[in-house]
């Protein structure tokens, strides 16, 4: 791209860009719009510029690898103000400027950056996933997070902030954060799924998960049953999977296995939204249920102002790789 003639041409249309200073670290944060302070443009407000950098100090990010472009290189502007044609000429630029720096991860700061960089909106459903931006034909990781702004007017943000800045940087540029591949078994037979359920009665904890055909138990049904008693291994029950290989009669000795676990008080079953496991499991034929633990439930005890999706635990304490959108 040719970020010259992309000037030139905002400049004989009356709508002249500033231009930024690119180096060559190999971070990129993006973001929103340019401030004016005091004769001065900078790319945050003070306020938001002292949460960035204090948070920045105690995150993993060396001061050495990151620099910040904005998405639009204009002052004074809101996202409510510009139209997605100006929004498109923007971009282009944006593009040109990555381009040029060839960056080894990209981090938009905010829902406006990340719209400009992905063109995508929902950052509070998107933050800390992994998407990848296509540069001439070589995909660059984008990891979008929180605008320093929204931190500081919701201080309970801040660790969210940080973690994807942490997970982020450990697994694009440190390379310390892949996932190891965890071993699961398909338990395809009324002997393995016998001889696993009769494994987990003699562990004092079973990580259960359901898959399921939608989220109401009184139509939907149990696709899948997954297990684990110890960590890097799994198990997987499909249940009334379409490609199940199992006979009702067969799915009625598996249930009365399942039941056993169940109603076992020596065997600690941990659900994340256990509530929702268990309604499906009891319109199953499962009715009695003892020694039940749910990850969500216990997250809202250690901190309340944290969400406690799923993912956003996963995330939070077993960083290996990030959700892919």
């Amino acid at each position: 791209m040719d970020i010259d003639n992309l000037f030139k041409s905002f400049e004989e249309n009356d709508d002249f860009l500033m231009e930024v200073k690119v180096g060559e670290e190999p971070i990129v944060f993006i973001s929103d719009f340019l401030h004016n302070s005091n004769g001065q443009v900078y790319e945050f407000s003070e306020d938001a510029y002292k949460i960035f950098t204090s948070t920045l100090d105690k995150s993993s990010i060396p001061q050495d690898k990151y620099q910040i472009i904005p998405a639009v290189r204009r002052s004074g502007l809101r996202e409510e103000d510009i139209s997605t044609v100006e929004l498109a000429k923007h971009r282009e630029v944006l593009y040109a400027s990555i381009d040029e720096i060839k960056p080894s991860l990209i981090i938009p700061l905010g829902n406006f950056a990340m719209k400009a960089i992905l063109k995508k909106s929902g950052i509070t459903n998107k933050r800390g996933k992994e998407f990848m931006v296509d540069m001439d034909g070589e995909g660059i990781p984008v990891v979008p997070t929180y605008h320093p702004t929204a931190v500081y007017l919701e201080p309970r943000l801040r660790s969210l902030f940080r973690q994807d800045l942490d997970n982020a940087y450990d697994k694009f540029i440190l390379n310390i954060n892949k996932l190891n591949s965890s071993n699961y078994v398909m338990l395809d037979t009324v002997d393995k799924v016998r001889e696993y359920v009769s494994m987990s009665l003699g562990k004092s904890v079973v990580a259960v998960d359901l898959e399921t055909t939608g989220l109401d138990f009184k139509k939907d049904k149990i696709t899948t049953l997954g297990m684990s008693s110890g960590e890097g291994t799994a198990a997987v029950i499909p249940v009334y999977h379409k490609d199940t290989p199992f006979l009702d009669s067969e799915l009625s000795e598996i249930r009365e296995m399942v039941s056993e676990l169940m109603k076992t008080d020596t065997t600690a079953k941990v659900f994340h939204n256990c509530k929702f496991d268990l309604k499906f499991l009891m319109n199953w034929g499962i009715t009695e249920f003892k020694n039940i633990d749910d990850t969500k439930l216990m997250h809202t005890l250690i901190n309340e102002n944290l969400p406690h999706g799923l993912m956003d635990l996963v995330k939070q304490y077993f960083p290996n790789e990030l959700e892919k959108y």
